[in-house]
């Protein structure tokens, strides 16, 4: 909580409660801190924070104890080939070998989150940061579920297994995957498991309804879980479509079930621009686009006769893809997908399979043209799985199995927009669905502060609360996003004694930024008043926040400041900020001692060693002009001042404007 008074807050942490030596020791002015070195797994860590106010002036330390878990990826290994250009941010995945689980490493391969048991396998992320997946947790219960990134479960369906592959969230607050509708259906006549099934006593004769196959129904399901539209493939595909070549048929015979895996749908996209969905339907070699909230099919895109009956009347026939995932509609129109290339021998008549990663620009959903194509090498072919990701900066992620040729190399790796290999993460014995490049951990990470919130003695009375007087004559509140991703909030402001007017209102604060709204007041004879706001991020609204606090409006020579405890090492605050010449960082340290001042970008990258020297008793004043190590004029934005000394940590954001 924001405590009077203070003007920024230390953070300590350290394995002993005497806190000689802290592992961490930050300051910031707002009220979260995400740590992100120095931490590891399976540990116990104390912790403690106090406020810093003026006059040299600190409040009591509070303190706890945090905990964490086990690791779950075991050995990994990175190589960056050009770390200087890949895409900043984590690499998140999930998968189910060696066991159901997800986790996220950074771009050294270091594992900073994982999903501590849920048994979850990622398969979405989206621009907000809000995560999907498939759980094993429970059964069924998340078998199709939403999750923070502490693990706590936002939504489910009731009751329902949810195929593993899909779950998304409409704009609507809808959500959608695939269910499962079984029906029976024949065994073909002519395929090379025909007789092994014929002696298990079936007919095996294209048109007996003698075993069981597994179709897939989109479902949508309302807030409330409530299903409010479906799309049955039953309705829309003919099992005379089928896999022959694959192996489908051997896994029916093997299955215990006795269920024959048809269609094993892996897939949604759903366009909300146009209204159509496409799903990838990985046995049948088909992408579907369908028409929303119609259902009818506007195209399959597969294979041509013989390998589909219906070939004939899908599009992009020629192009030869099979067994694929990870669907997607790019901001430009066109298709991307991963092509697993499971019967790629057949299709093009080489010795091994080979996968590919295609884009494909489909006009008049007819004529399809193949804009880029990626082939991977045939110890990459990757027989299940698979995912592509399209990142901001015009690279691409690719996740591959790995298992061509017997070889057993599951990769993750990132490509430039020449199809140069930048950064690959290697990871033996995993099975993986798909990757995700994201901008941080903690989405929903947010602090709001008030500005001239103290607690004063008023006529022998000591006070807390937000001070309107001749030097503040305005009610300001701060709202700062602390996550990498832009954020919207919802915020309802109002007071007691109609000093202010009633706002409800939906505020855009991008990554790592923050906004300040401004108060005027109408005073009327009142002396205070309290407000009441509310804020939540519109994606997170889990994480909601509720503030109540008196409002005063005094003359500022009656008010004095409650005293507190002094201070230790003195960082002043940058000046000017912005700046765009020189900005000046003044270190007044409690004892002599070596410190050492970095400037980093708002992504982590080192951009110049200001200084690193012995300072005394007296101080030092450091000018920064700007540039970086090389001696270059920086871009315009926002960068970090860094100062470390014996057991302090100091951390302030800085602007620079040319």
């Amino acid at each position: 909580n924001q405590e009077p008074n203070g003007l920024y807050y230390q953070v300590q942490v350290d394995t002993v409660t005497s806190f000689q030596n802290p592992i961490i020791n930050e300051f910031t002015e707002i009220t979260t801190l995400l740590i992100d070195e120095h931490i590891k797994w399976q540990s116990s860590y104390f912790w403690r924070v106090r406020s810093h106010h003026g006059e040299n002036q600190t409040s009591p330390w509070l303190s706890s104890v945090f905990h964490t878990k086990d690791s779950v990826i075991g050995n990994i290994e990175v190589n960056n080939y050009n770390i200087n250009i890949i895409q900043p941010g984590l690499t998140a995945f999930g998968g189910w070998a060696p066991s159901w689980r997800s986790a996220m490493v950074d771009a050294n391969g270091n594992e900073i989150w994982n999903d501590d048991g849920f048994m979850i396998k990622l398969s979405e992320i989206d621009e907000f940061g809000r995560m999907y997946g498939f759980s094993l947790s429970q059964w069924p219960t998340y078998t199709g579920v939403k999750i923070n990134a502490d693990i706590v479960p936002i939504w489910h369906p009731n009751d329902t297994w949810v195929d593993d592959h899909e779950i998304i969230e409409l704009s609507s607050g809808h959500f959608m995957g695939f269910t499962y509708d079984d029906r029976l259906g024949p065994i073909p006549s002519n395929n090379y498991w025909t007789e092994a099934f014929r002696d298990l006593g079936y007919t095996a004769d294209d048109s007996t309804l003698e075993f069981m196959w597994r179709g897939h129904v989109i479902t949508e399901w309302d807030k409330d879980k409530n299903i409010v539209w479906s799309w049955n493939a039953w309705d829309h595909f003919t099992t005379s479509d089928r896999d022959e070549l694959g192996g489908t048929w051997a896994m029916a015979y093997h299955n215990s079930n006795q269920v024959y895996d048809w269609m094993h749908s892996n897939s949604i996209f759903f366009d909300e621009q146009d209204n159509h969905i496409y799903i990838s339907t990985r046995h049948l070699s088909r992408i579907t686009k369908i028409e929303y909230p119609s259902g009818n099919v506007i195209w399959n895109m597969g294979l041509p006769e013989p390998y589909m009956s219906t070939g004939n009347e899908s599009i992009c026939s020629d192009i030869l893809f099979s067994w694929q995932h990870h669907v997607q509609k790019l901001e430009n129109g066109n298709i991307v997908f991963f092509d697993n290339g499971n019967i790629s021998w057949a299709l093009f008549d080489i010795t091994d399979p080979v996968s590919r990663v295609i884009e494909i620009d489909i006009v008049n959903d007819n004529e399809c043209e193949i804009v880029w194509e990626y082939n991977l090498p045939p110890n990459l072919f990757g027989s299940a799985g698979g995912g592509i990701q399209y990142l901001q900066n015009g690279n691409k992620l690719i996740y591959t199995l790995g298992d061509g040729n017997g070889t057993n190399e599951p990769k993750i790796f990132e490509i430039s927009s020449d199809d140069d290999i930048l950064w690959e993460l290697n990871l033996p014995g995993h099975a993986l669905h798909r990757p995700f490049r994201v901008p941080s951990l903690h989405p929903d990470i947010f602090s709001v502060i008030f500005d001239n919130y103290k607690e004063v003695v008023l006529n022998d009375d000591s006070l807390k609360g937000v001070i309107i007087d001749d030097n503040q004559h305005s009610l300001d509140i701060e709202i700062y996003n602390s996550s990498g991703y832009d954020q919207y909030y919802n915020y309802i402001f109002n007071d007691s004694n109609g000093w202010f007017e009633e706002i409800i209102d939906t505020i855009l604060i991008q990554a790592y930024n923050h906004l300040e709204l401004q108060y005027e007041p109408i005073i009327h004879g009142d002396s205070m008043t309290t407000i009441n706001v509310t804020i939540s991020p519109t994606y997170h609204p889990y994480r909601i926040k509720h503030y109540s606090k008196d409002v005063y409006f005094v003359e500022s020579n009656l008010i004095s400041s409650v005293s507190t405890v002094p201070l230790d090492f003195i960082v002043e605050d940058p000046y000017p900020n912005p700046f765009n010449t020189n900005t000046w960082i003044n270190i007044l340290p409690n004892k002599g001692q070596n410190v050492d001042v970095d400037i980093y970008d708002i992504n982590g990258r080192n951009v110049r060693n200001l200084f690193n020297e012995y300072v005394g008793l007296g101080g030092r004043n450091i000018a920064w002009n700007g540039r970086d190590d090389k001696g270059l004029i920086i871009t315009t934005g926002i960068y970090i001042v860094k100062v470390l000394g014996d057991n302090y940590s100091y951390k302030k954001k800085i602007m620079f404007l040319k």
